[in-house]
């Protein structure tokens, strides 16, 4: 803790004046690392009439003085930067003296700060003010198309920056020594040199070539993706009348083989993507649940976590995609946010996805932001990550919205189906499965040969006083043929007849009706046994 503590003195003879600052070295906090003495005009424009400017360090308690700092005149500047203590990696103080004007008063020390960056003070600040200047010198002097990323940055206590960075190359747009031709350009003493004029031209000319050192680099292929959504909280007024908890936002991977639906990883994990109707198996059927028979990615996409901040009013959760270990058939992932709650991801704010490489989480490759819309959507479909040729993956923004939640995914898997049939077509039968089973029906069709020809021949002998009408009701028979097909014919007269038949023959058509699974047509009780005799010669 600092004690200050003003004494000016002024004579009448003389004029000399003294200001004087008491300083505790040992109850600083461990953070302060620099201190810098600045003198500024009070109540005059600038410094110049002032003189024989002098900074004197002592020790207070043995009163003995240490170093002194001789500036002399002040000349036309506002203030004046004399001298700065800097707590080095040996744990002591260390006096050096400046002697820099600047412009800046007591009442406005702005300016004072910005010169003092360009001075180096204080260190940290200023050294990390240089991590943008050195990554765009690296381009410019490799001639590099993209922009080189840093992906991390460290001072030691020996104030030694060391700085990580990034160059990000894409198969499709290099030729297969680029890779290794690069990792040598960089460690090349021309690149240190351009470094060192770029930060000497943005006021740091403090630097020198032996002050850098480029240490050795590799190239690898990106295996790992990180996959981070986050969103701010709705805004009160949005939620006036709901007493729930709104701050969630569910994210899920819906993987894709081509058209068939793979799999879908959310918060619960992976939902085991396997069944259809009644039970069938179906590659591109539709998704009935989280059912636990296992991942059909490997395990290649995985839930990591969630993470809430209320005071800042913001949410994130994560997935991690392997893609270098994904099935050969997984042709496409989409990354979806639904919000179950308040079914609206519109009134979330700020909704987002951040790419990084999972193995360097520095390294961000890509964000992608959702865009507030009026219209409400259950679900937002951020973006979508496609295998291309080989082992390369593309990325793609969508950033539409949609119907479908966690708690019933089907409208949203519709959609995406929907897409992934503009995409890669509809080349695979909707129901292979089912195709043995329509082979075996139409090789049965002959069966029906005869009863066609007997409705000709009953037609045909149609009564001339009434109009005659056939009804067929027909059940699929095993391959079999153990059940015949049977048919029921009958005469139309007055409502009477019609309804002393219906009476009559009540149980028999009921029977009938629900053997078959279809509706059946009054008859007489003589006509039925017509009826009987002529299925069992179908029979």
């Amino acid at each position: 803790q600092a004690q200050g503590r003003a004494d000016r003195q002024t004579r009448s003879k003389s004029r000399i004046g003294r200001k004087q600052v008491v300083l505790r070295m040992d109850a600083l906090p461990p953070r302060v690392r620099d201190l810098v003495f600045v003198l500024s005009a009070h109540n005059s424009r600038d410094l110049t009439k002032f003189s024989n400017i002098t900074m004197t360090v002592s020790d207070t308690e043995m009163d003995a003085e240490f170093t002194r700092f001789d500036v002399g005149q002040g000349g036309r500047s506002e203030s004046v930067a004399i001298c700065s203590l800097s707590c080095l990696s040996d744990g002591l103080w260390h006096a050096l003296g400046i002697g820099t004007t600047c412009r800046g008063t007591a009442k406005d020390h702005k300016l004072v700060l910005d010169k003092l960056l360009t001075l180096g003070y204080p260190r940290n600040v200023s050294m990390r003010r240089q991590e943008p200047i050195i990554l765009q010198s690296m381009q410019q002097t490799l001639d590099f198309q993209r922009p080189v990323k840093g992906t991390a940055l460290t001072i030691s206590a020996t104030n030694v920056m060391k700085l990580h960075y990034v160059l990000e190359l894409v198969e499709s747009e290099i030729e297969p020594g680029d890779a290794p031709d690069l990792t040598h350009k960089v460690t090349k003493q021309a690149v240190i040199t351009d470094m060192v004029t770029a930060m000497a031209g943005s006021g740091a000319d403090r630097f020198r070539p032996r002050h850098i050192v480029m240490l050795p680099a590799e190239a690898r292929a990106m295996a790992k993706l990180s996959i981070e959504v986050r969103w701010r909280y709705p805004h009160p007024d949005d939620l006036a009348a709901e007493e729930r908890d709104c701050r969630f936002v569910d994210v899920a991977g819906l993987c894709f083989s081509r058209r068939a639906l793979q799999e879908v990883v959310d918060y619960r994990g992976a939902h085991g993507v396997r069944l259809v109707h009644n039970g069938v198996f179906d590659e591109s059927g539709v998704w009935l649940g989280k059912v636990g028979t296992g991942d059909a990615t490997d395990g290649q996409i995985s839930y990591q976590g969630e993470k809430y901040n209320d005071l800042a009013e913001n949410g994130e959760q994560s997935l991690v995609l392997n893609l270098e270990k994904m099935p050969p058939s997984s042709t496409d992932v989409f990354l979806v946010a639904t919000s179950p709650v308040v079914q609206d991801i519109g009134i979330f704010q700020d909704v987002k996805v951040v790419l990084r490489d999972a193995e360097n989480p520095g390294h961000e490759i890509m964000t992608i932001n959702m865009p507030q819309t009026a219209t409400p959507a259950e679900a937002a479909i951020l973006c979508r990550i496609s295998r291309t040729e080989g082992r390369n993956w593309q990325v793609g923004a969508f950033r539409s919205g949609c119907n479908g939640n966690a708690i019933d995914y089907r409208p949203l898997i519709a959609h995406l189906r929907n897409i992934q049939e503009r995409k890669h077509g509809r080349t695979a039968p909707l129901w292979s499965h089912r195709v043995s089973r329509l082979d075996a029906v139409k090789q049965l069709e002959t069966v029906m040969n005869p009863l066609l020809n007997w409705k000709k021949n009953a037609l045909s002998r149609r009564h001339s006083a009434a109009t005659a009408s056939l009804t067929v009701a027909a059940a699929a028979t095993p391959a079999d043929g153990s059940a015949p097909f049977r048919a029921s014919f009958g005469k139309l007269g007055s409502d009477k007849g019609a309804g002393d038949a219906s009476s009559s023959a009540g149980p028999l058509l009921k029977r009938t009706e629900s053997s078959i699974g279809g509706p059946m047509s009054s008859a007489p009780s003589s006509m039925l046994k017509r009826r009987n005799s002529a299925s069992g010669l179908i029979g």
